[in-house]
């Protein structure tokens, strides 16, 4: 049985990795001892966790290939940490006077968005070097910290408000592209397509994805979403989205014809907030 206070609100939503759910505990305050990634394996129904020392609230995990990372932001000071799968060893530096709470691995480094550095306003992307234990400013990228990511041919993209960030790994360059976005909830990847979720919360209406053609740079398609969808994964052409309020949707996307039609709509009896996020069930 699973006895662990798991937060889903606000930054760092669970992710799909390789057939595993990776979430993150609560751990704020007097829960302290509660801050773990925890793993749900879908192939054999069990999880495990990986417990980051020293940490008070995890703001966001991500996972490569090698490493599970993890960010825990507090007084100005962030902990930014690193679990190896091969050695089974977590590595921890703390970078004094920032303010970051995103994580973003791309090509076997990892990058964060950084807000706030000594009181100035800084509001770029850094890599993380590990090592040397600081960060390293590529350039300035934002207003708001770029909710969600997508890899595609070594680049790295931002879906950020109102333009769609992306950074070169391998030319070491930022290009901005203009995308008809108010705030960039969250994103999800297909074929080239990066498809962005568009969520105010503030106003009564319905969400809007907008499709942005990776190879082409720009926007080639806006669909409609129901009221509220506030979270959004995909598998193939399947859409499934949530609003956060117990009800999950599955929508069927028809790139070619440039049509999304909603084929499933499900809402559980839950007295409280719905776990904001969706995940797929990858297991074959």
């Amino acid at each position: 049985m699973l006895d662990y206070n798991i937060d889903g609100y606000g930054v760092g939503l669970p992710i799909v990795y390789n057939s595993k759910l990776y979430c993150r505990s609560v751990g704020y305050a007097g829960f302290e001892d509660n801050c773990n990634a925890i793993i749900f394996d879908y192939k054999t129904g069990t999880y495990e966790t990986i417990h980051f020392d020293d940490c008070v609230g995890l703001t966001d995990i991500k996972v490569d290939e090698n490493y599970i990372y993890g960010i825990s932001n507090l007084n100005k000071k962030n902990h930014i940490y690193r679990y190896s799968w091969k050695n089974k060893e977590m590595e921890e530096i703390i970078i004094d006077g920032t303010d970051a709470l995103y994580l973003y691995p791309c090509e076997g480094e990892l990058y964060v968005f950084v807000y706030e550095k000594n009181g100035e306003k800084v509001q770029a992307l850094h890599r993380v070097d590990f090592e040397n234990e600081s960060l390293q400013k590529i350039k300035k990228i934002s207003k708001y910290a770029p909710r969600s990511f997508v890899n595609y041919d070594k680049k790295l993209y931002l879906p950020c408000d109102e333009e769609m960030v992306i950074y070169d790994t391998v030319k070491d360059e930022i290009s901005k592209y203009s995308i008809p976005v108010k705030e960039a909830y969250s994103s999800c990847s297909h074929d080239n397509m990066v498809y962005v979720l568009d969520y105010d919360m503030r106003k009564d209406k319905k969400s809007k994805l907008v499709a942005f053609d990776m190879e082409s740079n720009q926007v080639v398609k806006k669909y409609k979403l129901d009221l509220g969808v506030s979270a959004i994964c995909m598998e193939d052409n399947i859409i499934f989205a949530s609003n956060g309020l117990g009800t999950v949707y599955k929508y069927e996307l028809n790139e070619q014809e440039g049509t999304l039609e909603k084929v499933a709509e499900h809402t559980v009896d839950y007295d409280d907030y719905f776990y904001p996020a969706i995940c797929i069930n990858t297991a074959k």
